[in-house]
């Protein structure tokens, strides 16, 4: 979704994170394109009491353009396993507890056939004066492991198996997610979005 009124995207845009690897993605999948990524460097910490993957990402564009006064990108990610009815979805990061949240995922499939799951990962992009100019939500669907597999990556990664490959998203190579996973997907969509109005 975007705004259909904008004309342009200013070249410089504040990232809602202080996470240094998701600047390293961003600048990776956005390179050639001129697009200036910059760390929020304020203190931020932004409450999410939204629903969904849209609403809590759309909270942290907002907070950090009123911060910044300047066009910012969030994205809010998680992982929805089917058969434990969506979750642990939107609550993702404080369900992984250092790991403990995989095993628990594990235990609770256990006897279960369906082993579906799917990252998701949402992105909004919120003007200055913090209105919501842009917004997607990508998917990346597979299947949970029955062990953690994999130091590549973060999270839930080692957990993941990404339908079509053998290995989880813990065991392949970053050149390879960087095509395929839910955050490569939606950075790409920004991209694609970007250079629609700056060429």
């Amino acid at each position: 979704m975007m705004n259909k009124s904008l004309k342009e995207v200013p070249k410089e845009i504040i990232l809602a994170t202080t996470n240094k690897g998701k600047k390293s993605e961003f600048e990776s999948l956005c390179e050639g394109t001129g697009i200036l990524i910059k760390n929020i460097e304020q203190p931020f910490e932004c409450e999410e009491t939204g629903d969904s993957f849209i609403e809590n990402a759309t909270q942290k564009a907002k907070l950090a353009a009123k911060i910044t006064r300047s066009y910012c990108i969030a994205d809010d990610s998680g992982l929805c396993v089917e058969s434990m009815n969506g979750e642990p979805g939107i609550y993702s990061a404080r369900f992984f507890n250092n790991g403990a949240g995989m095993i628990k995922i594990i235990e609770a499939l256990r006897n279960c056939v369906n082993r579906n799951a799917f990252f998701v990962c949402a992105l909004v992009l919120a003007s200055s004066e913090g209105r919501v100019l842009w917004q997607t939500e990508k998917k990346w669907e597979g299947t949970i492991s029955q062990k953690p597999l994999g130091n590549n990556g973060f999270g839930y990664d080692p957990i993941f198996i990404p339908n079509g490959y053998s290995q989880t998203a813990g065991e392949l190579d970053e050149n390879v997610k960087k095509e395929i996973s839910h955050r490569a997907k939606s950075i790409l969509s920004f991209k694609e979005f970007f250079l629609s109005l700056n060429n």
